[in-house]
């Protein structure tokens, strides 16, 4: 993955695809998760080929275990929602 590659996750199927649009059209390439279990899953792909990726896990409620489970497989950047896209694109250039 490139430098401008960015895994984001997030379990609202709209508010993904908004994402991936918004990080698209600012120059990124948005590779999503649907959820906290997709994103373990997808984190642990990327680590068996060796690609290392800024993961941001935007998240509206607390669930603590899958939070305990991305913060052990190296996630540390989370964005609670509501937020505005300008937070969002500010986060993501701190990833970047």
């Amino acid at each position: 993955m490139g430098p401008k590659t960015i895994v984001v996750v997030d379990d609202e199927s709209h508010m993904l695809d908004t994402i991936q649009f918004i990080l698209e059209a600012n120059g990124y390439t948005a590779v999503t998760a649907r959820g906290g279990e997709e994103a373990l899953e997808l984190i642990e792909r990327l680590r068996e080929t060796g690609e290392k990726a800024p993961v941001l896990v935007m998240t509206g409620y607390n669930d603590r275990e899958t939070t305990r489970k991305l913060r052990e497989r190296g996630c540390e950047h989370f964005l609670d929602k509501p937020f505005e896209e300008e937070e969002l694109l500010r986060r993501i250039s701190e990833l970047a």
